[in-house]
């Protein structure tokens, strides 16, 4: 219980339906009725949900308190910053249905990635060796004084097992906060965007290995018509061409004076950027080492920009199936 206003916090796969087929898409939209099982409540209650970010595996739901006997008691949230290796920590779930389970161990370790529901990895996990199993996702993790440091999401499970072998992850209680306060205030798809897709790690390494030399930075693929990017005439990914050369886009190599070196070092930055604040890009024109350039842009949240994307997909499913060239990772998603 995040407040007592009836905003409810779980995993996102805890809720989530069926992939749609979406472009980018690693799993389903939410679904449309969700259910609620509160302490010293017989019955569960209807929730509707707020707001979601596969992304970080993270979900908002919302129970109206005024059909409820008992006042709401929101949870204490703590900083993951100052958490320590080898500190208590507990688990509350529902390990294979077994409702008000507690777990405690301690935290094993700081600042591992793991791979969210979106297909993108959650920076910074907590490990913890709490007993973990499956029914705990979307639960909190505390400290000894039963504060949220962090929402349990995964478990290693060797070879399949899907039981606890001592190896769990939960997303930290920064980002925790920081993702739900936006979807609160702004609903799904409040992060920031650039209005770019961009070009895999692996065919960027691909095409530096034919050109001999280092191509170390996020190549654009697409731009989103009329976002920032756009604005600013940053050039894309264009392939081959009629002479069976490849035409790169301009390559992103810092962010806002922070080298970049990979896609996911660009996402994260932009993940962190706050929306309408100009940040300053170090671009490498058409990758080439002799037109770089700084450029101010503005991110926009990702709603502005869905009415574009839904339209570019629906334009590629009425020309079908797509050509076998790989396409980048949507931020307007």
């Amino acid at each position: 219980m995040w407040d007592d206003s009836g905003h409810v916090v779980t995993n996102y796969h805890v809720i989530a339906g069926r992939p749609s087929g979406r472009r980018g898409s690693a799993i389903g939209p939410p679904n449309k009725k969700v259910m609620v099982k509160l302490p010293g409540h017989e019955e569960a209650v209807e929730a509707s949900v707020v707001g979601h970010e596969a992304d970080k595996d993270l979900a908002v739901l919302k129970i109206d308190p005024a059909t409820l006997a008992a006042p709401l008691v929101p949870v204490q949230v703590a900083s993951s910053a100052e958490l320590k290796v080898g500190q208590s920590v507990l688990a509350i779930g529902a390990p294979f249905g077994l409702d008000w389970t507690l777990t405690s161990g301690i935290v094993s370790a700081l600042g591992r990635d793991i791979d969210g529901a979106g297909g993108r990895p959650i920076k910074d996990c907590i490990q913890t060796d709490a007993a973990i199993n499956p029914g705990n996702s979307g639960g909190p993790l505390l400290d000894s004084q039963g504060r949220l440091v962090g929402v349990n999401t995964m478990i290693y499970a060797p070879a399949g097992l899907g039981g606890n072998v001592g190896i769990g992850f939960a997303v930290p209680s920064d980002t925790v906060s920081r993702i739900v306060t936006q979807l609160i205030t702004h609903g799904s798809h409040a992060r920031p965007s650039l209005g770019v897709s961009v070009l895999p790690d692996q065919l960027r390494r691909h095409y530096a290995r034919l050109l001999r030399r280092e191509l170390e930075g996020a190549i654009i693929a697409e731009v989103v018509p009329g976002g920032p990017a756009d604005a600013l005439a940053l050039t894309p990914w264009i392939g081959k061409d009629t002479h069976g050369g490849v035409t790169l886009g301009d390559m992103i190599t810092g962010f806002n004076g922070a080298p970049v070196k990979s896609n996911e070092d660009l996402m994260c930055m932009v993940e962190e950027a706050k929306p309408d604040e100009p940040i300053s890009l170090t671009l490498m024109r058409g990758c080439d080492p002799d037109r770089v350039e700084q450029v101010l842009i503005t991110p926009v949240r990702r709603q502005t920009l869905m009415a574009t994307l839904d339209e570019m997909d629906a334009a590629d499913s009425r020309r079908g199936p797509p050509m076998p060239q790989p396409k980048g990772m949507w931020w307007g998603r």
